[in-house]
């Protein structure tokens, strides 16, 4: 079950990783892997950061249903809902070189889950090396019968 929390990771190479097992690897290794890994499922969703490298502020909502109500406006960017199915897994969210490893919960069961990503201060030091965090996220994810947003497969 995927659980709700906040934390903050390290950004690389302007993006902060959601993997599902196997373990975290460095950016590197997982687009070398790409093609590689026939019968693998895909795994990995890069978030793309205003920062190039540095800690980042990130909030995860796991939420029974789509919220009824819009969050976006709170938001200065906010990104279209898109669909990717989960594979069975510990379900992390990291840096893609280093940093602490903010972990998400675990999934039983294949299934498709909806995100919606929300983001503030991503303007603030843009393609910059940040020794605090000066950005901040909210994704949300819930599971869906159908997938109706973008999907990502």
């Amino acid at each position: 079950m995927l659980i709700s929390t906040t934390g903050v990771v390290y950004a690389a190479e302007g993006s902060v990783v959601l993997d599902v097992v196997p373990p975290p690897r460095t950016l590197a290794e997982a687009m070398a892997a790409r093609g590689l890994d026939e019968g693998r499922d895909f795994n990995e969703i890069l978030f793309e950061t205003g920062v190039s490298m540095g800690p980042v502020e990130v909030r995860i909502e796991v939420l029974p249903t789509e919220p009824t109500e819009d969050t976006t406006v709170d938001w200065e960017d906010a990104w279209e809902d898109f669909d990717f199915e989960l594979p069975p897994g510990t379900v992390n969210l990291y840096g893609p070189t280093m940093g602490d490893v903010l972990n998400i919960g675990t999934i039983e069961q294949p299934s498709v889950y909806r995100f919606r990503v929300q983001a503030n201060g991503r303007s603030r030091m843009r393609d910059l090396v940040a020794t605090e965090a000066v950005e901040s996220y909210l994704v949300q994810t819930w599971v869906v019968k159908q997938r109706t947003g973008t999907n990502v497969s």
